[in-house]
């Protein structure tokens, strides 16, 4: 008998909104065949993902600011990234998102961007 478990490890992240960029590009939703979470595709170096660190390509957003981004078609989960980042009435957004095994593709992404 083999046993299989599975292990989800959840990050979650305290961006701070003092940058003018949150600095992530997302590709994915559920109207997308890649997957039902956005899934990060490039982290830009004076965005405010690459300022905390540890935020990676491949990782899939969960959700943002206890809003869950599961299922949601991809311009309403960039729209809400966006929005959210826009608000500036407290100091931090706060980004949950589960790391993931990166493609070839995310490989190719990650080599040409700085990445922390």
């Amino acid at each position: 008998m083999v046993r299989l478990s599975l292990h989800v490890l959840l990050l979650c992240w305290y961006l701070s909104q003092v940058l003018p960029s949150l600095g992530i590009a997302i590709e994915g939703g559920c109207d997308t065949p890649m997957s039902s979470f956005p899934r990060i595709i490039a982290v830009q170096p004076f965005g405010a993902a690459f300022q905390a660190g540890g935020v990676r390509v491949g990782q899939l957003v969960e959700a943002v600011d206890g809003i869950s981004l599961e299922g949601l078609p991809h311009v309403t989960a960039a729209r809400i990234l966006a929005e959210r980042y826009a608000l500036k009435d407290r100091r931090d957004l706060i980004l949950v998102v589960r790391d993931h095994r990166p493609t070839p593709a995310d490989r190719r992404r990650a080599c040409l961007m700085p990445q922390s």
